[in-house]
């Protein structure tokens, strides 16, 4: 039973979050490379704000 949790543990570890990393990275490049034209309007429009899309929702930092 312990092996088991262990062994779990390792695999969520090592090939849940890498992927689940992966697949932020992907979402966030589509979504930049999708929204480009509005983040340049956005930041023009802001001036020195810069604009950071994290997921959907535009965070201004």
């Amino acid at each position: 039973m312990n092996f088991n949790k262990f062994n779990l543990f390792l695999y969520t570890q090592y090939i849940y979050f890498p992927l689940l990393m992966i697949l932020n990275v992907l979402f966030f490049v589509m979504c930049i490379t999708r929204n480009s034209d509005e983040i340049k309007k956005m930041s023009s429009a802001c001036g020195n704000v810069s604009v950071i899309y994290s997921g959907r929702m535009p965070v201004k930092c």
